[in-house]
């Protein structure tokens, strides 16, 4: 049996995707490698990054490509800004996290270790949301007002 072209493709791409370490483009990944960096991370650096590798789930390890923004040395990061499911209990990052808060965020090959906090006081929420919103130049319409913000505490 000869396979087409584009089934020659497709199987490419999903062992691609199957092997890789991170994320691909809009595509989830699983564990993240990287020099792992102990202690404080540098802050302002990895927020001024336009995107950013995440990982949940230590046990079975799903990465994401996410936005990242500093504010006044912490980092935020939101659910989603201007695309996929309304509902950010939807994403799967999303559940991993609520589920266990200890996350590994990867910027410039460097892994960071975190624990991510859902942010819902104010005025921090209303902070890190403006920031992210302004850093990305999002248009704000009732999919980014119900964006879920988390602050990443280093661990």
């Amino acid at each position: 049996m000869r396979l087409t072209s584009t089934c020659q493709i497709g199987l490419f791409a999903l062992l691609i995707l199957s092997t890789a370490c991170g994320p691909l483009g809009p595509f989830s990944g699983g564990a993240l490698r990287g020099e792992v960096h102990g202690g404080a991370p540098p802050s302002a650096e990895i927020g001024a990054h336009e995107t950013v590798q995440l990982e949940t789930s230590p046990d079975d390890p799903h990465s994401v490509n996410i936005w990242i923004a500093d504010v006044d040395g912490r980092l935020y990061i939101a659910t989603s800004l201007i695309l996929g499911a309304d509902d950010p209990r939807e994403r799967a990052w999303v559940q991993n996290v609520e589920q266990d808060s200890r996350v590994r965020l990867r910027a410039d090959g460097v892994v960071y270790l975190f624990d991510a906090r859902r942010v819902e006081q104010e005025p921090e929420r209303t902070d890190a949301f403006t920031k992210l919103v302004a850093k990305y130049e999002v248009e704000l319409d009732e999919h980014a007002q119900g964006a879920w913000i988390y602050r990443l505490d280093p661990r």
